[in-house]
C-alpha cells in the first residue's frame, strides 16, 4: 500500500498501541531476564514510534497505557489532546534509561538476525532521541493553537538541555566501548 502521512501517523499509533498492551501483559508475568528484555525491547519500539511521529507531527497525543485500561467515559480516552514534545521526550528517554539495562549486548543476545534490538540500538536511539530533545524545533502554544506563537526555540530549561547532551554523549561512548 501507499504510505501517505495519515498512513504513517494511523501506523505509528497502531504499534504504540501494541506496545502497550505488551507491556502491560508482561508486568503481571513473573520478573525473569527474558520478560525484562521483552519489555525493555517493547518500550524501545514505542520510543522509536513517537521519535517518529514527533519528528513528522511535532506534539501528539501521548498515550503510555492500553485504551482498554482507560476510562471510556472520558473525553480524552477517544480523542486525547496533543502533548507537549518535551514531556514526551523525557518519557521516551526514561523508557530507554531503563530498557537498556535488560536488554543484551548483540554478542550476547544469540538473535540470529539483526532484526531484534539489542543494548547498540537501544543506547544508539537514546543518543538520537536525546540530541533531537536538545535541539531546536518549530514550537507554539499548545492552549491557543494560535499561528502567531509559532517559534524555532529549544525548550526552556537550559539545565535538562545540558543533561540531554550529557545523555546522549554517554550512550554513544557506551557504544563504542
Amino acid at each position: 500500500t501507499p504510505y501517505t502521512v495519515t498512513t504513517i501517523f494511523k501506523e505509528q499509533y497502531r504499534i504504540i498501541e501494541s506496545t502497550n498492551i505488551a507491556i502491560s501483559r508482561l508486568n503481571q508475568m513473573p520478573e525473569t531476564p527474558k520478560r525484562n528484555a521483552l519489555i525493555g525491547e517493547a518500550k524501545a519500539i514505542r520510543a522509536f514510534c513517537y521519535y517518529n511521529l514527533i519528528r513528522v507531527y511535532g506534539d501528539v497525543p501521548a498515550v503510555w497505557i492500553p485504551l482498554e485500561e482507560l476510562d471510556p467515559n472520558d473525553e480524552n480516552t477517544f480523542y486525547p489532546k496533543r502533548s507537549p514534545r518535551d514531556e514526551i521526550y523525557d518519557h521516551i528517554i526514561a523508557d530507554l534509561q531503563s530498557a537498556v539495562q535488560d536488554i543484551p549486548w548483540q554478542s550476547e543476545s544469540g538473535f540470529p538476525t539483526a532484526e531484534r534490538l539489542t543494548k547498540q540500538s537501544t543506547y544508539a536511539l537514546m543518543a538520537r532521541v536525546a540530541l533531537y530533545a536538545g535541539g531546536y524545533s518549530l514550537r507554539w502554544d499548545l492552549n491557543t493553537n494560535s499561528p502567531s506563537s509559532l517559534k524555532m526555540a529549544q525548550r526552556s530549561d537550559n539545565a535538562r538541555i545540558q543533561e540531554l547532551y550529557r545523555i546522549a554523549d554517554n550512550a554513544c561512548q557506551a557504544i563504542i566501548s
